[in-house]
Formats: structure tokens, sequence, C-alpha cells
């Protein structure tokens, strides 16, 4: 038997004590929980989350519903701009005529190589778009190379006779020059003979040479008039008179 003293009694408000309704609601409540889950089937996730879903509270770095539909709003309607254009556009299938990263790397690299070498060079370059017409190594058509034989005449040479000729005006006073096309080899002078045009056969003309040589000659055409004397008509005293004459030069 145990006893009980006065000194070891405990001493309960009426706040600490719970009442024999409340015992029975919880009581109530707890089997229906349990009558819950015994009727539940599947399997339950456990509370401590191990797979780490998202929960409420933690969703900063997801999108929404209301995020995706604007987004999907507004590339329809890029979608919708593009498909009103017109052109060709290239897809990556049709790369044909473009240049690639690998084409463009060795063309810098031989242009950078050909720089290198220009700036070794100095002097005055000539265009390359050939502004004096000099001749070019694909239009040689009609001249002589040093591949082709045979003998050439490349000066005079005795028993080939080179003539020229030319028809030319005499100035008001009957005086003309005439420089050869090709010049003769120095010391070389050449017959020229002088033919004048003359329509009036009753006034003569005269002509001599005032100078000649192996590049060119010097003409006077000289025309008498004529001078009536006491009735009758007479040569007068030649003068200078301008006319067409004929030259023809060649060597000796």
């Amino acid at each position: 038997m145990f006893s009980v003293s006065q000194s070891s009694s405990i001493n309960m408000g009426p706040d600490s004590l719970v009442s024999k309704e409340e015992l029975t609601a919880t009581g109530n409540n707890l089997s229906t929980q349990f009558n819950i889950l015994n009727n539940n089937t599947g399997n339950y996730y456990p509370r401590m989350n191990p797979s780490g879903f998202a929960r409420s509270g933690i969703l900063s770095n997801y999108v929404t519903i209301s995020g995706l539909n604007a987004t999907g709003e507004y590339l329809e309607n890029e979608i919708a701009e593009l498909k009103s254009r017109t052109g060709l556009y290239l897809t990556g299938l049709n790369a044909t005529g473009y240049a690639t990263a690998t084409n463009l790397y060795n063309t810098g690299a031989n242009l950078l190589g050909l720089i290198t070498s220009l700036n070794n060079v100095t002097g005055t370059f000539y265009a390359k778009n050939n502004p004096s017409g000099y001749i070019g190594t694909g239009s040689l058509t009609g001249y002589v190379n040093k591949s082709n034989t045979g003998n050439f005449l490349t000066s005079f040479t005795p028993g080939f006779t080179r003539i020229q000729r030319t028809r030319l005006s005499t100035d008001i006073n009957g005086n003309a020059t005439w420089i050869y096309p090709s010049g003769y080899t120095s010391g070389i002078t050449p017959i020229v003979q002088l033919t004048v045009e003359n329509n009036n056969l009753t006034i003569p003309y005269d002509h001599k040479i005032t100078a000649i040589n192996n590049t060119g000659v010097t003409i006077k055409t000289l025309q008498t008039s004529l001078v009536s004397v006491v009735g009758i008509s007479v040569l007068g005293i030649p003068v200078g008179a301008q006319c067409f004459v004929h030259l023809t030069a060649f060597e000796p």
C-alpha cells in the first residue's frame, strides 16, 4: 500500500485539465483519419521530399502559365511577320557560293603573304589596267618572237630599195618640208622626185630642192606669169606660188 502525505499532493488548476468531452472529440477525429487512410490505396510520397520536387515559395526559377502564354503570343506574331516577307533565305543546306570560315582564313593568310612581299619591294609600280597600252603576253599575234626562225631584214641591205611617197601643199610662198616617215641610214641621201599639180597649162610651174638629207627634204615651187610687152606676151619673173606637189623618195 502506498501512502501519500500532505506535502506531496499535486496542485493542478482548471486550465491544465482536459474534459471528457474534449478527449472524446479527439479520439473520434483520430478514428476518422485512420478510417480514411485504411480506405486509400497506392504509394505515398514521404513528407521529407527525397526527390527534391518544387514546392510553393521556391518557384523563382520556374515560368508561370501566364508567362508561357505571353511568349507563345510573341513567337506567333514573329512567325506571322516572317511569312509575309518574300525573298530567298539561306538555309544550312544551301551554302553554295558562300565562303566558309576556313576559306576566309586561307584568303587572309594569302593576302598577308602578298602584302609582306610588297613591303619588301621598292620602286614605282605600273597600273594593272595597262593605261599606256603595252603589249601583254596574250596579245602577241602579228609580232615576231625570239622563237621565230628565218632571216629578218633589220637594216638597209644593198639590193633592196625602200620607196616612200606623199602628197602635200606648199605655203603661199611655195615652200614645203617633208619629213620621211622612215628615215634613211645616216650618210645616205635618197633620190627625191617632185611633180607639181597644175591645171593651168598656159602658166608653167618650176620647182627646186632647197635642202635634203637622210631624214627629210625641203622644196620650193615657182610660178611664171605672162607679161604683155608692146602687145607681145612674154614670161615674167618666177615667184613662189602655192600648189600641191607629189614627192617620191627612194634609196640610191
